[in-house]
């Protein structure tokens, strides 16, 4: 029986969240990110990519650039909660669901023709209800003030591999799928066709797949190693296959940069992604579009990350007490480190500052960041106590009032509700 990996990728997910919500922003470029001089471009739709923006570009930069864009806030809470119906949905196809981030999926497929029919089939019946995820009920942001401090989001848009010269117009969220015999041919696989893709790569023809797309759209080459292996005369994908893991870990200085691209040129599973989907934890991560320097971003990620995973924590019925952090380099070479808190989390600024000490410990300032990543691991379920005096338990306290600025925010998205802490001084 063959491998059967599907790649679920949500198209340009929270600006399509947000044209699902309010039709009038439906086929109009719209920027969601941070406002001020520091504020950065979180994600945005298709539309808006015509223009020239990109994920973490200055939010001055996209406004030279797009003048007639719509710019708006991050809506953290809504995209969980549609995060939340869309994770639901793909484990109605598969009980092995590997959750990435809030946007992103692998599922393991093998074995379940009998149920939902060949892959191609299967994908079909998820994309559909995917789509038929309503729009919330009602209205959604306040007019943009220069005056009402904006957080960024987590970003998972990246320009496709294969970009189209029209936008494909669609009534709800839209999802492109990738499916292939292992997760990284089906990672690759949904980058064809963006937006809303659905595209096989057979077995047996993933050598003839990677030596049509360009080396620089090799998932894992990034803008310095890019830069490296044209220096050595290498610019096709075919060429690598003519490098020994030796030879590629003498000229791109790093041995794990090596045996991965020497693997993944053969169409073969580097092993980067993680086999065990019911672990308990529960993270997330951003591959970013360039590799990054500034330690300000990094942190401005975390504090999204840290807001995300509490609205998670709440959203179950776990506890925890260990958080984690993971940073990969431009080299491939990954640092992880994690800290156990002495009682349960209770609040997303526990969360924050725990990432945010981690990151100044682990980080390699001289060296470009990849992708950051943070998890809430040793999940264990929550036991209450009815000896527990609600007021006099600090930690329950703090529980509760995120949980109510939550519930809030989802009955009233129209107000934002910010922490103090969380507002960047300018």
């Amino acid at each position: 029986m063959d491998n059967v990996f599907f790649h679920i990728d949500m198209d340009a997910f929270y600006a399509s969240v947000e044209q699902l919500d309010d039709t009038s922003l439906r086929n109009k470029p719209v920027i969601i990110g941070g406002s001020g001089k520091r504020g950065v471009v979180s994600t945005c739709s298709y539309e808006a990519r015509v223009f020239g923006i990109r994920s973490a570009m200055p939010i001055e930069e996209a406004r030279k650039k797009c003048p007639s864009g719509i710019f708006l806030p991050c809506r953290m809470e809504r995209y969980i909660e549609v995060s939340n119906q869309i994770m639901e949905i793909l484990k109605q196809f598969s009980p092995e669901v590997n959750v990435v981030s809030v946007d992103e999926a692998y599922l393991n497929m093998t074995g379940t023709s009998l149920i939902f029919g060949q892959p191609e089939e299967a994908a079909k019946k998820l994309k559909s209800k995917i789509k038929s995820i309503k729009p919330q009920s009602k209205a959604l942001h306040p007019a943009p003030s220069a005056h009402v401090p904006q957080q960024s989001c987590e970003v998972r848009v990246r320009d496709p591999l294969f970009p189209h010269s029209e936008i494909k117009e669609t009534a709800g969220l839209t999802v492109s799928v990738g499916i292939a015999g292992n997760r990284m041919m089906a990672k690759l696989a949904s980058e064809f066709g963006k937006p809303d893709g659905l595209f096989r790569i057979e077995q047996g023809k993933e050598i003839e797949f990677l030596d049509s797309i360009k080396l620089k759209n090799l998932y894992g080459i990034g803008k310095k190693t890019l830069e490296r292996l044209n220096q050595g005369g290498i610019y096709e994908i075919k060429q690598l296959r003519l490098y020994s893991k030796k030879m590629l870990s003498g000229m791109l200085g790093s041995a794990v940069l090596a045996e991965y691209i020497y693997k993944a040129v053969r169409g073969e599973d580097p092993g980067v992604w993680n086999d065990n989907p019911k672990s308990k934890s529960i993270g997330s991560e951003i591959t970013f579009e360039e590799d990054i320097m500034s330690e300000d971003l990094l942190k401005q990620e975390l504090l999204d990350f840290a807001q995300h995973l509490m609205f998670r924590l709440n959203d179950s019925e776990y506890v925890s007490k260990t958080v984690a952090i993971k940073i990969k380099y431009f080299d491939f070479l990954v640092t992880t480190a994690q800290t156990t808190l002495p009682d349960n989390i209770s609040c997303s600024d526990e969360i924050y500052k725990t990432l945010a000490a981690l990151l100044d410990k682990k980080l390699d300032r001289s060296k470009p960041v990849r992708l950051i990543g943070a998890s809430l691991n040793g999940l264990e379920k929550r036991e209450y106590s009815s000896q527990i005096d609600l007021f006099e338990n600090n930690i329950i306290k703090k529980r509760e009032v995120e949980k109510a600025v939550q519930a809030l925010s989802k009955k009233k998205p129209e107000l934002k509700i910010f922490k103090a802490a969380a507002i960047k001084k300018k």
